[in-house]
């Protein structure tokens, strides 16, 4: 398996991104339908089904540019170990968390920020602040990132996703963040001195230390300018005022700690791992890893009514650029157009001194039999109602919408002998097969039993 990378995940953040921006923009312009009148047994996003979609679509509706978002996994907090976020690692989740629609970065996970207890305590105290660094009382440490608006579709109707904005703190760039002590390494090594404050030496940056933590050693009798101490964690005292391209940590810790001789100072710098941010900054969607384009595809069933009468659906998918059979766009940028058919409509009546066609003749599913020409792709009903003067209009699934015209005669799967005659026909204005089906998927929709068609469809990059 190859190894992930960050510049790789970079690459996959910008791609999602400029996905998501041409659609916002209204540079690429996006559709989705539902259809079908029977679920399907292969995989609904294979390439036969795909194939199948300009059949099965009932109608195509326009996908607005608030419908879709650049998102990310929510990682809810809760009662459970979490990583760190970490500059040397590409570790792909648990290294922030959701909590009251507040989301956070985890960095630090035990209060001495050991390597040996990195991942080992549970977080049980729930963030709450909303700017800057915080600690709390079981160990974990956050740095507060953005507040989900509850307005957005995402987070309204979805609990696996959090859509992530395109902001850059540039106030975090090249400052230290990260801090990680092997305290195994440096069990041996005490000093005179308690806390120490350690300023970072550098020729670029300025303002950051450290302080190294320390549990005293000596007697609690002895005077408290000749106890030693221990050296058990490492915390950041200050991430730093300017950005930091470079820093000497040995220089550092010997111009604090004289006491210690010039091996227990490299002892100890090499069980120190400090991490700054990148030189931009705090590039939410880099960060957050937020490779993934979510698509919320919405229809209201009074939209739905108002250009077909199909009930049940069995499919949907998304689609870019439909045409109609002259070339144009269906949908563009801003266009009225917002729904549009895509279900033949034929209307049947008595056949010479024959029956009066009924709804029972056109049950849902039935085939639609030509008795006066041959074509081997028959069409089914999607739906059907009696209409007046002894008719009934039907709503056909078929891929070729020329197939049935006025004066055809019909039979259906149910109606026997009985021979019926289409008076009228209404076919849609699109061509078959235009534009491209980037996704499909199954549903089981009914408007007689939702008010609105919900689905989410994830693009990764």
């Amino acid at each position: 398996m190859p190894t992930i990378s960050s510049n790789s995940i970079n690459l996959s953040v910008k791609n999602a991104s400029t996905y998501v921006s041409s659609i916002k923009n209204e540079e690429r312009i996006l559709s989705f339908f539902l259809g079908g009148i029977s679920a399907d047994t292969n995989n609904t996003n294979s390439e036969l089904e795909r194939n199948n979609s300009y059949k099965k679509a009932s109608f195509f509706k326009k996908i607005e540019p608030s419908e879709i978002d650049v998102v990310t996994k929510k990682i809810k907090f809760g009662s459970t170990v979490f990583a760190t976020w970490n500059p040397y690692s590409d570790a792909t989740d648990n290294y922030y968390v959701v909590a009251n629609n507040r989301v956070y970065l985890v960095i630090g996970n035990d209060e001495f920020n050991r390597s040996s207890k990195n991942e080992t305590y549970i977080a049980s105290v729930t963030p709450t602040h909303t700017s800057g660094i915080a600690k709390y009382g079981d160990g974990y440490e956050y740095l507060y990132l953005f507040t989900l608006s509850a307005d957005n579709k995402v987070v309204s109707t979805n609990n696996l996703w959090i859509p992530v904005p395109d902001i850059t703190y540039t106030q975090y760039a090249g400052r230290l963040l990260y801090k990680k002590i092997d305290d195994v390494s440096i069990q041996g090594i005490t000093t005179n001195f308690k806390n120490p404050i350690i300023p970072l030496l550098s020729d670029s940056g300025t303002g950051a230390s450290i302080k190294l933590r320390t549990v005293v050693r000596s007697s609690p009798s002895t005077t408290v300018s000749k106890r030693k101490y221990t050296i058990v964690g490492i915390e950041v005292e200050n991430i730093g005022t300017s950005e930091y391209l470079d820093y000497d940590l040995n220089s550092s810790l010997s111009a604090v700690l004289t006491d210690l001789s010039a091996a227990e100072i490299i002892t100890l710098e090499n069980a120190i791992t400090l991490g700054f941010c990148s030189n931009e900054g705090i590039s939410l969607r880099n960060i957050l890893q937020s490779r993934y384009a979510m698509i919320t595809l919405t229809a209201e069933t009074s939209d739905i009514e108002s250009v077909i009468e199909q009930t049940e659906f069995t499919n949907f998918g998304v689609v870019e650029d439909i045409t109609n059979d002259a070339g144009t766009k269906i949908f563009s940028s801003g266009s009225a157009t917002k729904i549009v058919s895509n279900n033949v409509k034929i209307t049947c009546g008595q056949y010479l001194s024959g029956a009066t066609p009924t709804e029972d003749d056109f049950e849902i599913k039935t085939p639609i039999i030509l008795q006066n020409k041959t074509k081997y792709d028959r069409g089914k009903t999607a739906s059907r109602r009696v209409s007046g003067g002894g008719t009934v209009v039907s709503e056909i699934e078929i891929a070729d919408k020329t197939t049935y015209q006025v004066n055809d005669r019909i039979k259906t799967g149910k109606s026997g002998s009985e021979v019926f005659l289409i008076t009228a026909v209404s076919v849609p204005d699109i061509k078959l097969f235009s534009g491209k089906v980037l996704q499909t998927g199954s549903t089981t929709f009914s408007t007689g039993t939702a008010k609105t068609f919900v689905a989410q469809v994830i693009e990764s990059f």
